[in-house]
Parts: structure tokens; sequence; C-alpha cells
């Protein structure tokens, strides 16, 4: 009996501190591409939303109101950086975001936005 509970011991040990491996090296791999991002942003896309509705995007992202009668958009944004698209979903980046004060945005795929892509400089 005390011979089993010794096993089940060692193996919780051993499987709690492969969760404890897993989550630093996450931490840290999350750390250096955060840094990673900061250093090489202006090389990532730069990107125009136009939105039907107001998006408040915050300071740093322009927000121009389009005042054509035939346009769907009513709204366009601009100052914003592609990071990814997963999972029907695009994450963008302020240009002046750091990591100390930037935030992300996440906008679903949706027939309410148009996003446009301009090359990174760089």
């Amino acid at each position: 009996m005390w011979e089993k509970l010794g096993y089940v011991s060692v193996v919780l040990l051993v499987v709690v501190a492969l969760f404890w491996a897993c989550s630093s090296y996450a931490g840290a791999l999350g750390t250096g591409r955060s840094r990673d991002y900061a250093q090489d942003l202006n090389r990532r896309p730069s990107v125009t939303v136009y939105s039907v509705h107001s998006l408040a995007l915050g300071r740093s992202v322009t927000e121009e109101r389009i005042s054509a009668l035939d346009s769907k958009y009513g709204f366009k944004y601009t100052g914003l950086k592609f990071v990814t698209l997963s999972s029907g979903k695009y994450f963008l980046l302020p240009a002046d975001w750091s990591r100390s004060a930037g935030v992300a945005i996440v906008l679903d795929e949706s027939a309410e936005y148009r996003v446009e892509f301009e090359p990174g400089r760089g």
C-alpha cells in the first residue's frame, strides 16, 4: 500500500512539475514575442478598417467620418498594424503600441467591416 502511494505521489509531482514548466515556457515565449512585435511593429502590414458603426478604438487610432451618402461604411480607421488572422478574428495593434501601455484590438470577420492591408516599411 505504501509503495503504491509513493508511486502515485511521484507521478503526481512529475505531472504538476510538467504543467509548471509548460506555463513558465509559454510566459517567456509570449514576453519574447511581444518584445519582437514592439521592436518591429513598423515592418508589420498597415491596416485600414472601414466600419458601418463607430468603433471608438482610442486616441492613437485615427477615426475619420465618411460623409459620402452612397458609402456603406460610415467610419474609417487608420494607425493600425496587423498581427494575425485566427478563427475568423483580426488581431490588430495601434501603430504606437508598446508592451507597457498598449491594447490589442480584436475584430470579427464581418460584413460590417472592410479591412485593407498595406505593406509595412523596412
